[in-house]
């Protein structure tokens, strides 16, 4: 899948996004500036190392909205969770803070998608991550590398 640069670059300009802020960014896209179809993803991008990252993906592309991976280097991403415009909004309204993916809900505490996304972005530098046995909690070290 390819980052749409035009998209990307429109709105985030219109939105006035901030690096180290991707999910803010990446959520107000989504509900000001995408239609109903686009849908919102925590997982990781990789860049020089894994981190936990959140973007918005339309017709099989993805629209990078944090101006330091829009702009930087090359980036490999790894989706993880998904959510539908309809789902964000329901889960904001809730008071729920991101990642959305590390509420404690029905997944225990980490989407499972999640965190399969986290191991295969850590294989991709050649870092074999067992799954978490603890539950379901991601490994603390990922929790250091937000976007």
């Amino acid at each position: 899948m390819q980052v749409n640069f035009s998209l990307s670059e429109d709105i985030s300009r219109k939105i006035k996004a901030k690096n180290k802020d991707c999910y803010r960014n990446s959520i107000l896209a989504l509900l000001i500036y995408l239609p109903e179809e686009a849908i919102y993803i925590e997982g990781f991008i990789v860049s020089h190392s894994p981190f936990e990252h959140g973007w918005c993906e339309l017709n099989n592309e993805i629209i990078e909205t944090t101006p330091i991976y829009l702009y930087g280097h090359a980036s490999t991403y790894f989706p993880g969770t998904r959510f539908t415009k309809s789902e964000v909004a329901k889960l904001i309204q809730a008071n729920s803070s991101v990642p959305f993916s590390w509420l404690d809900n029905q997944w225990g505490y980490s989407h499972p998608d999640y965190i399969k996304a986290g191991i295969e972005a850590y294989k991709f530098l050649g870092i074999d991550l067992p799954y978490p046995k603890n539950g379901g909690k991601m490994p603390p070290q990922w929790r250091k590398r937000r976007c």
